[in-house]
């Protein structure tokens, strides 16, 4: 993944990630620290060059798509990654980003978390489940084919990220956060 070529994707999950940077602060938390990239892999990382650190990583695919990944050092000296799922757009990639940073917070502050409501929602009814194997599903946006992802067979919570709007998904992570958070999102950055 080449960022250094204006990209306006890119540009925009960049932008939507450090606001929610900027939420963790606003809500007492530590920030994740600034997004990176390295070897054309883009990461966001909680905790970096601290033992235990942990990240996010999307790197795109050799023919298309965007591989999510996540990489962690708990407990080890050489980080392990295992994938996370395989986007067919960096858009919903970058959703899947922000949804983790999200609930992390959320989790952090002990709210209500979104996955159970989600799971128990079932499948989200914008998305169809293409079972691929006994292991892997690809959930289809069914007003736009070419807008899927692939995840193991258990991620159905997820397939609600797929038609969300960036705004669409930040109004379901800000849900009962406080207004001394939420006021200053769009004021002291502006």
């Amino acid at each position: 993944m080449d960022t250094h070529i204006a990209d306006p994707e890119t540009d925009e999950l960049l932008r939507r990630y450090e606001n929610w940077r900027w939420i963790c602060h606003y809500a007492g938390n530590a920030p994740w620290d600034a997004s990176e990239v390295e070897n054309g892999r883009l990461h966001f990382r909680y905790g970096y060059p601290h033992p235990d650190w942990w990240a996010y990583v999307i790197e795109a695919g050799q023919n298309g798509g965007y591989r999510v990944l996540y990489v962690s050092t708990e407990r080890r000296t050489t980080p392990v990654e295992s994938s996370q799922g395989f986007f067919s757009r960096l858009q919903d990639a970058g959703k899947f980003i922000i949804y983790k940073v999200g609930t992390y917070l959320r989790s952090a502050n002990r709210m209500e978390m979104i996955g159970p409501k989600w799971r128990s929602a079932g499948l989200d009814p914008q998305v169809d489940a293409q079972v691929e194997s006994d292991e892997v599903v690809r959930y289809v946006l069914r007003s736009n084919p070419d807008a899927y992802f692939i995840m193991a067979l258990g991620d159905m919570p997820y397939s609600h990220i797929l038609p969300m709007s960036y705004d669409e998904l930040d109004a379901v992570l800000l849900e009962g956060f406080p207004e001394s958070v939420t006021s200053r999102l769009n004021v002291e950055r502006g």
